[in-house]
């Protein structure tokens, strides 16, 4: 059972890494960490204030998952929320079915292939964060490659539920 002063490190780092990934907005990681550092070390309530994490998500509406969808464009570390991984799809099938309506009335019909291009690199790294967060590897995105088969696996991985508690890839986003 590690000690008072170790839990309060273990916490800061958890801050620290909530606000790498923008979960966490500078004001609440500066309170939060102001709450952390305020309260004694050797008080009885100094290891529950450690082990509660932050229970709001500043990205709580639908621009704000697709936000973090771009935000994390290049971020293969981690886990994703079967909620935020299937709104960005939803929002891009979307943007794909109007770039599609333009493009049709154009002779070009750039639009589409322009966006995939975009939305290619996000789109695998929501999709390693997606296996990570049921507990497998991220190389596994690669069986997308396979005709059939493999867009039927990942779509059932995709709609696995996450594995409970914190894995080797990092806490569960559900508990934060």
């Amino acid at each position: 059972m590690p000690d008072a002063s170790e839990r309060r490190f273990a916490r800061l780092k958890t801050l620290g890494d909530l606000r790498e990934r923008k979960i966490l907005t500078e004001e609440e990681f500066v309170a939060e960490k102001q709450k952390i550092l305020s309260r004694p070390i050797s008080s009885p309530n100094a290891a529950i204030a450690l082990e509660a994490a932050p229970k709001s998500r500043p990205h709580a509406s639908a621009a704000g998952w697709y936000g973090q969808f771009w935000t994390n464009y290049v971020n293969f570390d981690g886990r994703a929320r079967r909620r935020d991984f299937w709104l960005s799809t939803l929002v891009n099938c979307g943007i794909i079915i109007v770039l599609a309506m333009i493009d049709a009335r154009n002779e070009d019909g750039i639009f589409v292939p322009l966006f995939f291009l975009a939305i290619a690199l996000p789109g695998v790294a929501i999709q390693v964060r997606r296996l990570h967060d049921i507990g497998k590897s991220g190389v596994l995105a690669l069986i997308g490659l396979i005709p059939f088969v493999g867009i039927i696996v990942l779509l059932i991985f995709s709609c696995t539920e996450s594995q409970r508690g914190d894995n080797m890839y990092g806490p569960n986003p559900k508990a934060e």
